[in-house]
């Protein structure tokens, strides 16, 4: 399903689409890097690397246990977010039902995944005073 524009969007077809998402984490990101690296070289012929984004740090809280993080603005980003407790909120919100499509019960359990890459003009950010970047991030 292709996503609908947002405004300033500048969608690079080569970056769209895919059927399987693997996300790698670790301590290391050697290893991460690695272990994307041979899943993609035991799959070879089968499977192909559409695009890989890599990423960096905790950039969420998905426990109670856990304080909500800084993004690279410098505020705390996914306050509201549901946490790993609040199992009727996931049942809702994140996993598929039984019966929520007829056409993918294999999807049963499972859930989607959305991503888009976005543009952090940081360096334009930290020209603006702070009540500003308060105004505009709420």
């Amino acid at each position: 399903i292709d996503l609908p524009h947002f405004p300033a969007d500048d969608l690079d077809p080569a970056r769209s689409g895919g059927d399987l998402c693997v996300q790698a984490c670790a301590d290391d990101p050697q290893v991460a890097f690695h272990a994307v690296r041979n899943l993609a070289r035991i799959g070879f012929g089968v499977v192909s690397l559409r695009w890989s984004q890599l990423g960096f740090g905790r950039t969420s809280s998905t426990s109670t246990s856990q304080a909500t993080p800084r993004n690279l603005f410098g505020f705390k980003d996914g306050t509201a977010n549901i946490k790993a407790e609040e199992v009727e909120e996931l049942d809702t919100h994140v996993w598929v039902q039984p019966g929520d499509d007829p056409g993918a019960e294999w999807l049963a359990g499972g859930s989607y995944l959305v991503a888009r890459r976005i543009n952090m003009h940081i360096e334009t950010w930290d020209r603006t005073s702070l009540a500003e970047q308060e105004t505009i991030v709420g």
